[in-house]
């Protein structure tokens, strides 16, 4: 089974990028600052949401610490992210960034 974590999914390309993939029958592991009911409604069985900001390092952290990727990856043949959610500043290379600033 094919899974990813698509990251920024409740408007936008991120949006786009989880119909994309649940209309393949891939499941889907959406984070975003709020979720998306009608993409909820039409994939219950394939889409998982968490409402985080990940501007909030505190807020993932938190998550990280919970078993919850864990259980989102259990089984799967393939996991990929797309880390969609961002902003423009900074601009460095990621060797060249402070984990918080990612």
């Amino acid at each position: 089974m094919r899974k990813v974590v698509v990251t920024g999914h409740s408007q936008g390309l991120g949006l786009a990028l989880a119909q994309c993939l649940l209309g393949q029958e891939v499941e889907v592991l959406a984070i975003s600052r709020s979720s998306n009911a009608e993409l909820g409604q039409q994939y219950p069985e394939r889409l998982r949401q968490v409402t985080i900001d990940l501007s909030r390092l505190d807020e993932l952290t938190d998550w990280l610490a919970s078993d919850a990727l864990a259980r989102f990856a259990a089984g799967a043949s393939q996991l990929a992210l797309i880390n969609n959610a961002g902003q423009v500043q900074p601009i460095a290379a990621l060797g060249a960034q402070d984990n918080a600033d990612i």
